[in-house]
């Protein structure tokens, strides 16, 4: 219904309700702080709430795609984006004043995963019609490391806690279902070790990491 809840987590009450997208939202995330909530929509754009009340701030920004994804970094300063249609780009906007940081225009096709890295350096992003990972720059849009994938879409990505693995997870096991499974299980992975992606190797990881 183009709209987003913010529940009270330990009660289940309803806090408020988030309205002023004209299409679906296929996005949400806090800044770490709880300040800000962001919400991402088909509608091309990004809009900003108090993560308190649910009020509105600001719409952030307009984009040239549908958002597919929101990832914050860590020091709740910026958010990389996932694209749904439109023109295939993920982009780094900073949070609050919705500047453009960088672009990142690696994969040819819908990005339905993103993440980033613990130490606020790397973005991983899943999508393209080779359904690849793309490892590249936060602040620059500089890739570094570019993973093709085995033919089935790429529904979650991560980082683990000390930034040394990138996790992903690919299954779609919902009989009948035909819409996006996003945020599933991680289920795979690699390691990129501990100096960053240009040192990466393939590596099978446990599905609980």
């Amino acid at each position: 219904d183009s709209t987003a809840k913010l529940w009270e987590a330990r009660t289940g009450q309803l806090i408020a309700t988030l309205s002023g997208h004209s299409a679906a939202v296929e996005a949400v995330a806090f800044t770490p702080d709880g300040r800000y909530l962001l919400t991402g929509s088909l509608d091309r754009s990004i809009r900003l709430w108090d993560g308190n009340t649910g009020a509105f701030v600001k719409v952030l920004t307009r984009t040239d795609a549908g958002v597919s994804s929101l990832s914050v970094a860590p020091d709740g300063h910026s958010v990389v984006t996932g694209c749904a249609e439109g023109r295939f780009e993920n982009r780094v906007i900073s949070i609050p004043d919705g500047k453009l940081v960088t672009r990142f225009g690696g994969h040819d096709n819908i990005v339905l995963a993103t993440s980033t890295s613990p130490n606020g350096k790397w973005a991983a992003t899943a999508g393209g019609s080779d359904f690849g990972i793309a490892l590249w720059d936060l602040k620059t849009g500089r890739e570094k490391l570019h993973l093709s994938g085995h033919g089935a879409t790429v529904w979650s990505v991560g980082f683990s806690a000390d930034g040394n693995q990138v996790a992903f997870g690919n299954r779609f096991d919902q009989k009948g279902q035909t819409e996006y499974q996003l945020n599933g299980p991680l289920q795979h992975g690699f390691v990129i070790g501990s100096q960053g992606p240009a040192f990466g190797y393939h590596s099978e990881l446990s599905s609980d990491l």
